[in-house]
């Protein structure tokens, strides 16, 4: 199993990025961190607080692998 961490708000996930900052987004489109103390998370959240997002908290995303057959 795969750990992956997000910052998630109160109407979904946020992407980040250094030059644009912080938008909510949908999973698809979130921005994950392989460690919850990496400083580009810790950067995102205070990011993300100054543009007012509200409930924001980090959450662990787990990741399971396995073989899907697309012909059932």
């Amino acid at each position: 199993m795969l750990k992956l961490y997000a910052l998630k708000c109160k109407r979904g996930y946020i992407r980040y990025s250094p030059d644009s900052g912080c938008t909510c987004v949908g999973l698809d489109k979130a921005a994950v961190f392989s460690c919850p103390d990496q400083q580009e998370l810790a950067e995102a959240q205070r990011q993300a607080e100054a543009a007012g997002m509200e409930s924001l908290r980090v959450v662990e995303l787990q990741i399971m692998e396995k073989d899907y057959d697309i012909d059932n």
